[in-house]
């Protein structure tokens, strides 16, 4: 929402499910798993699976990503789940963090 506008926000994956995800302060928990995918997010952000994951939210405090499977995906990752999250970060250095979303790989 507005009151979010133009702060910087980072969306980040894991594999490894929500619970019990990672606190990031004492009000705001990510709720993803750490895991080598999360890693690979956090690394390299706006590259690889997820364009746009790291930037600043417009006016309204909206933003848009990407995730785009690459051609040769590895054949054990079909049937996983996928789960992104994003954090928006301000004066606490953490405002929020956004609930979990799946994405489930089916070929």
């Amino acid at each position: 929402g507005k009151q979010h506008a133009n702060k910087v926000y980072i969306l980040l994956g894991t594999l490894s499910g929500t619970k019990p995800g990672i606190p990031l302060s004492s009000s705001v928990t990510l709720p993803l798993n750490l895991d080598s995918y999360l890693n690979i997010t956090l690394a390299f952000p706006n590259a690889l699976l997820l364009t746009n994951s790291l930037g600043k939210l417009d006016a309204s405090g909206l933003a848009t990503a990407k995730w785009s499977a690459l051609p040769l995906l590895p054949p054990a990752l079909v049937g996983m789940t996928f789960h992104h999250a994003y954090v928006v970060l301000g004066n606490s250095p953490f405002d929020m963090a956004s609930s979990a979303v799946p994405l489930r790989l089916l070929r």
